[in-house]
């Protein structure tokens, strides 16, 4: 289970053996992505950092590491799914690389409409898990995939208050 990105109970279930690795690549998208949207945000309001609750935000970034979790879980098994029934192992060095565009634009897809009827986040997935989903098969590190999630997500919701419910919670207001 170790290319799939998760380490041994004993480990925490967190890879050390690339996680430097993954730290730098994921960090590099996290940095572009989280700047994009520093900016966007001070854009739309410059008063965002001053008015800006903290505790939501820390609330926030701890729900976003649990559903970040589940919701990587499940599309990860969709992948490995895929995988078996295709019979292709993207992180194996002698596939080619169509297969591994084909199957990062497959879960790209489905996780992006796990956030359906939410057209601004979809859109944005759209963008982004290809981007997010071919660092995780350069170098698979659940942790790293999770923290990008929870990372982004926060500062999407939190700073640029771009509303993220999804099925089945969309026509339900956040709490915080």
């Amino acid at each position: 289970s170790c290319y799939r990105g998760i380490a041994s109970w004993r480990n925490g279930f967190i890879r050390g053996d690339n996680l430097r690795q993954a730290a730098q690549s994921f960090g590099r998208i996290i940095l572009v992505g989280g700047t994009v949207i520093l900016g966007a945000a001070y854009l739309q309001n410059p008063q965002v950092f001053v008015e800006l609750n903290w505790l939501s935000v820390a609330i926030k970034y701890a729900m976003y590491n649990v559903s970040g979790a589940i919701q990587g879980c499940f599309t990860l098994f969709i992948l490995f799914r895929l995988m078996d029934v295709m019979d292709l192992n993207p992180f194996e060095k002698d596939i080619a690389i169509g297969g591994k565009l084909v199957l990062t634009a497959l879960v790209s897809l489905l996780f992006a409409m796990m956030h359906w009827p939410n057209t601004p986040v979809v859109i944005i997935l759209l963008v982004s898990c290809p981007l997010i989903m071919w660092q995780f098969y350069r170098t698979p590190n659940f942790f790293m995939l999770v923290s990008s999630h929870a990372i982004l997500g926060t500062l999407l919701h939190r700073l640029y208050e771009l509303p993220m419910r999804i099925v089945p919670f969309y026509h339900n207001p956040d709490k915080f």
